[in-house]
């Protein structure tokens, strides 16, 4: 929950840890961290503090984290009452350069989440339902991930995602 008076955005905490309060929203596991925080003030109220220790980028296997994070600060909301809940991560790591895909980057985890169900052939209906989300935001998704990949149907979007090993072929 945003503290009073201010203007409704959430600052970074713990940045002196990271080297800064310098967090790009979307590009590191701390900001990305920062941001579920975020979320789960605005959905469930009371105050989230995240203290990361170090960072890395995010990619693929941060937004499972992410993911689980999320849901353990959501389950911790609904039973601190007033309580402040903290959140503790220990980040580091670089990932190789060959191993960096920039198209795949362009990504929020959340459209990724959504093309790898699309890639397995899941229908809008089928992925929402799983995710907890809406058919029409699932088309969102689906059409944001087609316009920042230049792709232009869902089966170019499956190819896409089977050549960059996301899913099983």
């Amino acid at each position: 929950m945003a503290p009073s008076g201010s203007s409704g955005t959430r600052a970074p905490t713990g940045g002196w840890l990271a080297g800064g309060n310098s967090r790009e929203p979307g590009h590191t596991l701390a900001a990305a961290l920062d941001a579920a925080a975020a979320e789960v003030e605005a959905a469930a109220g009371g105050s989230v503090e995240v203290v990361a220790v170090g960072d890395c980028p995010l990619r693929e296997r941060g937004g499972a984290v992410v993911a689980a994070a999320r849901e353990a600060m959501l389950n911790a909301a609904k039973f601190a009452g007033e309580a402040p809940i903290s959140v503790y991560a220990e980040l580091s790591g670089e990932i190789p350069a060959a191993q960096v895909d920039p198209e795949l980057d362009l990504l929020t985890p959340r459209e990724r989440e959504v093309l790898q169900h699309i890639a397995r052939g899941y229908m809008y209906k089928e992925i929402a339902a799983q995710l907890g989300i809406s058919a029409k935001t699932v088309e969102a998704h689906v059409s944001a991930v087609l316009r920042k990949l230049q792709l232009s149907s869902r089966h170019e979007l499956s190819r896409w995602a089977a050549h960059r090993r996301l899913v099983e072929e």
